[in-house]
């Protein structure tokens, strides 16, 4: 612990500086600070209930009573607004975790043992990566019903195969090194050797791609919402709200913008802050000596 210590602080140090300086990244992470902080404190912060109608209110523009005016329903936007956050985030941080963790185990186990599991199990993911994700998210949800829960679960098997893929990738190239070999040539079994050694080099590059895929998740969960297929009413989601607000763009066009603005500014965080992070975390973008970055 004594000689460990010092080498995860340089660390941390090495990515807080790496942040510090990546001007995007830095706003990136801003937005996603906000919106969690916004999502948390939904029920502090909104103005009104989502779900309560203002009779003789509909269509009501943007003014001091309700910044982002009313809707179809004389609902409050702002409110529905910051409550979408909370579903949008709820539903993107379980699904990519979900997917991370089934991924990472499957990649790890993959490339540890190959084999028959190996070309088993990455068959299997090659049939799941071979459909756009939105089509494969799409028939898994009218196979199991336009539920939340089925949203997280078939969000979480789209981005399955990505976690997986990556992590065999770096699990083949990592295993035969000398420190791996070392390790069990000294009698540490193969659980020590997958979570001590080969694990915590395949960390940086899961890191960068949860992050990405975060912003890609929200924009699944929102295309599925606004279809129907998400959070069914009066719970609020950006897709739905997106999805009733496009048939009165010529009349209460806020109806619609707001919801897309929210749903634009968090997709781009995620993904600046994912950028930032693969510049930081991925060794093979560092810059050498010469200021050159190596491919």
């Amino acid at each position: 612990m004594i000689v460990a210590r010092p080498a995860r602080e340089r660390s941390h140090a090495v990515l807080l500086v790496g942040l510090r300086q990546h001007g995007l990244g830095l706003f990136g992470g801003v937005i996603i600070v906000v919106l969690l902080g916004i999502a948390a404190l939904a029920t502090w912060i909104a103005p009104h209930d989502p779900a309560q109608m203002h009779p003789g209110g509909q269509f009501r523009p943007p003014d001091y009573a309700f910044l982002f005016g009313t809707d179809n329903f004389g609902r409050d936007v702002l409110s529905r607004v910051i409550f979408g956050a909370r579903i949008s985030l709820h539903v993107a941080m379980t699904s990519v975790s979900v997917a991370v963790t089934l991924g990472v185990v499957v990649g790890l186990l993959s490339g540890f043992y190959g084999g028959i599991f190996d070309l088993l199990t990455m068959r299997v993911m090659d049939i799941l990566f071979s459909f756009p994700s939105l089509l494969l998210a799409l028939a898994l949800m009218g196979f199991l019903g336009p539920t939340l829960t089925n949203l997280i679960i078939a969000i979480s098997i789209v981005y399955i195969p990505t976690f997986a893929r990556i992590t065999r990738g770096e699990v083949l190239v990592t295993r035969s090194s000398a420190f791996v070999e070392a390790a069990g040539a000294l009698g540490a079994s193969d659980g020590r050797i997958i979570v001590r050694h080969l694990l915590p080099n395949v960390l940086p590059i899961l890191i960068i791609q949860a992050t990405t895929n975060m912003g890609f998740a929200i924009i699944a969960e929102s295309s599925l919402s606004y279809l129907g297929l998400g959070s069914q009413p009066p719970t609020p989601s950006w897709g739905r709200m997106l999805s009733e607000g496009r048939g009165f763009l010529a009349i209460a066009p806020w109806t619609a913008i707001f919801p897309g603005t929210a749903l634009m500014l968090t997709v781009l965080g995620f993904l600046l802050l994912g950028d930032a992070l693969r510049d930081v975390l991925d060794p093979r973008l560092r810059r050498g000596p010469a200021g050159q970055r190596s491919r």
